[in-house]
């Protein structure tokens, strides 16, 4: 057997069951590739997923992680293979029909240099992509599309880890996934794969793009908010920080004078007039939106600066709004604003009865 395909999961029961379900109207016989299936502490109804679908898929396997994190789960699947490549798809991908077909068809004849093989992240979208979100942090929502024709690099990275296979014995040669990168429960932590992809770099192996192994991949409309996608680039901001330190490269600049240039950066681009306005009328433009993310990105490095090692939870980005128009407002938003209501016509009230006994 060649090819072991692993699904590393976390409270997400119905998503996997679509995923489970897209490998078992495989082209390729069950028989053709071991399934890995990492439950990181699921308190969800994943078991149950789990057990109706060992009868469609009979080569199913399933491993109990109890460290938390993505970087933990990937390793005990890296631990439990046994065949010379492991693919990792995330919970909520559905592989096309042909996908492990392909995927061995490129295999047998792989060339040996080659340690890492990306595929198309094709995305479902619950509502259309919004205007204001730069192309450029389409790579932030998983969006893979490098053209129909195969392509291999020694320098960049062509794959993204929602759909990628690795050469085992190459990730086992640089220790396997780095525990400090990578999502932790809610948390947005990420370069895991980036981090395996420049030990592997220095080792002399090169990565390939594969256009007959894609995958659809779920965007769901909480990754469409602007919310959402500032919190993401902070955690890259911070992830990249981390990932430069564990590679020896760091270029961090004094602390305090970087968090000074932070702070000054903070209040001429998110606190500005004509932020603010827009932010207060929930009227986002697509520049307005690249400069705030190019902010949470250097805001994320800040925090790894001022403290190494940080959580991002550790600075909420308070400038940033909760909320965007779509979504309704919370009880508590709700009455803060009956109350600045009340107060203004209060004071209108009052001006009135002056401006009257006045005349």
């Amino acid at each position: 057997m060649l090819l072991s395909v692993a699904i590393c999961t976390y409270n997400r029961a119905a998503l996997l069951e679509r995923c489970l379900e897209s490998l078992a109207a495989q082209s390729a016989a069950a028989d053709a590739f071991a399934l890995l299936v990492v439950d990181n502490n699921c308190s969800d109804g994943t078991a149950q997923v789990l057990e109706r679908q060992r009868q469609p898929l009979p080569n199913l396997r399933v491993i109990h992680e109890t460290r938390q994190g993505l970087s933990h789960a990937r390793n005990a699947a890296l631990a439990a293979t046994a065949t010379p490549f492991l693919a990792f798809l995330d919970d909520d991908a559905i592989a096309s029909p042909g996908w492990v077909e392909a995927a061995l068809a490129y295999l047998e004849k792989a060339d040996p240099a080659v340690a890492v093989v990306g595929g198309p992240i094709i995305p479902i979208l619950s509502r259309p992509i919004p205007a204001w979100i730069p192309p450029w942090t389409y790579p932030y929502l998983t969006i893979i599309d490098l053209g129909d024709q195969p392509r291999r690099s020694s320098s960049e990275s062509l794959f993204a880890g929602a759909n990628v296979i690795f050469r085992v014995d190459a990730l086992r040669a640089i220790g396997g996934f780095c525990p400090a990168l990578g999502r932790r429960g809610a948390s947005l932590l990420s370069n895991e794969e980036v981090y395996l992809w420049q030990l592997l770099r220095q080792r002399g192996y090169a990565c390939a793009y594969e256009p007959s192994i894609p995958v659809d991949h779920l965007v769901d409309a909480e990754r469409l908010t602007y919310r959402w996608l500032m919190r993401r680039l902070f955690a890259e901001g911070l992830s990249a920080c981390t990932m430069a330190r564990l590679l020896g490269r760091s270029d961090d600049p004094p602390p305090l004078l970087y968090l000074l240039y932070v702070s000054l950066l903070t209040l001429r681009t998110a606190l500005g007039p004509a932020s603010l306005a827009a932010l207060l009328r929930r009227r986002l433009s697509r520049d307005l939106v690249a400069r705030h993310a190019e902010l949470a990105l250097k805001l994320g490095r800040a925090r790894a600066c001022w403290r190494p090692g940080g959580h991002e939870r550790g600075l909420r980005l308070e400038l940033l709004p909760r909320r965007h128009r779509h979504r309704p407002l919370s009880a508590r938003a709700d009455r803060c604003l009956q109350r600045r209501s009340a107060i203004r016509r209060v004071r209108r009230v009052r001006r009135v009865r002056r401006t009257g006994l006045c005349s």
